[in-house]
């Protein structure tokens, strides 16, 4: 069958035009990795989080070309770090840690205290001077064997309203959270301290209590909170408030006391390249918002990888969603 010259034309024009609109973003991110980009448009970095098992050739060269930072996903949990009262354990994490300070990256570290992922005998205690001192001394143990290497560090996990936990039950209300926070503040000064949580940017209910909790805590207790990242482990935006990412990240920016909001372990089912990009320009316009990490680097080890929600496929190839954050950096709005 022949074509017609103008459907030829056509074609080269629109072939000519998608060309276009990618070479650039596509260019400059293959040659400066999406990290340099981010500090491009003034952000702090761009992160994933990886685990000591991930630490294959391939991952190496994809974090340590795109990389700004790093989180030891799992490996800094309570149950990871303390699965028995006063044993501790670090292999996976100093591995990591060792890594990334070696790199010159940026560590989050992952949440100390929350009513997941928390060993057995934490959950049976009972007595509020038995979880003071067990919150004490894990948090002073696990942020003071890092102190001066992790740029920040989530206390805790927290959604405004007082999760029924055994630490909300034991201390009946939110004074385990300045306990947490002061135990990280001593163990290690320099550390940024947040506050972090999940499902905050489709529920403005949900960021409003999350707001009003972080403000109080920083009147009564001047910089006991210094940021909040929001986990955006999200799904089919089309079903999201407009613009919820955005709205999400302004407000927690304007809780008492805050000096820095950030996007924790981000990941979309199906990598939608306009889902990706729509996360990053939020955070893009967002003044406070100083970095995003992505929950994993290849479709492989993601927890929900049956949804392949990640920027590198499980032959470690970049999906659309990579180009589409490179184009939302070279070229943002």
């Amino acid at each position: 069958m022949q074509l017609k010259l103008s459907s030829l034309v056509t074609l080269a024009v629109s072939l000519a035009t998608i060309s276009g609109a990618f070479a650039v973003p596509i260019e400059e991110a293959d040659e400066k990795g999406l990290d340099a980009l981010f500090k491009k448009n003034g952000k702090l970095y761009f992160g994933a989080a990886i685990r000591s098992g991930e630490l294959t050739k391939d991952e190496l060269e994809i974090a340590g070309h795109e990389l700004g930072a790093v989180t030891p996903e799992h490996l800094l949990k309570w149950d990871a770090t303390e699965a028995t009262p006063g044993a501790f354990s670090f292999d996976g994490a100093d591995k990591v840690v060792a890594w990334a300070t070696e790199g010159g990256k940026l560590i989050h570290g992952q949440t100390l205290v929350w009513q997941s992922q928390v060993p057995s005998w934490v959950s049976r205690i009972t007595d509020k001077d038995v979880l003071t001192e067990a919150i004490e001394r894990h948090v002073t143990t696990v942020v003071g064997r890092y102190a001066g290497e992790i740029y920040c560090k989530e206390v805790l996990n927290e959604n405004g309203s007082l999760r029924n936990t055994v630490f909300s039950k034991t201390f009946e209300g939110p004074g385990f959270i300045p306990v947490a926070f002061k135990a990280a503040r001593k163990a290690d000064p320099k550390a940024k301290l947040y506050i972090d949580d999940y499902n905050l940017d489709k529920s403005p209910e949900k960021v409003a209590g999350l707001v009003d909790l972080v403000s109080q805590l920083n009147t009564e207790y001047p910089d006991l909170i210094d940021g909040i990242s929001s986990q955006a482990h999200l799904g089919d935006l089309t079903l999201y408030p407009d613009n919820a990412v955005e709205s999400a990240l302004t407000a927690l920016s304007g809780a008492t006391g805050i000096k820095e909001v950030a996007i924790s372990e981000l990941d979309i089912p199906g990598a939608k390249p306009e889902d990706y990009a729509s996360v990053i320009k939020a955070c893009l316009k967002v003044e406070k918002c100083i970095g995003v990490t992505v929950w994993g680097i290849s479709d492989t080890y993601s927890w929900r990888a049956a949804t392949a929600p990640l920027l590198w496929d499980a032959e470690y190839k970049k999906k659309p969603a990579y180009y589409a954050i490179s184009k939302a950096l070279v070229k943002p709005e």
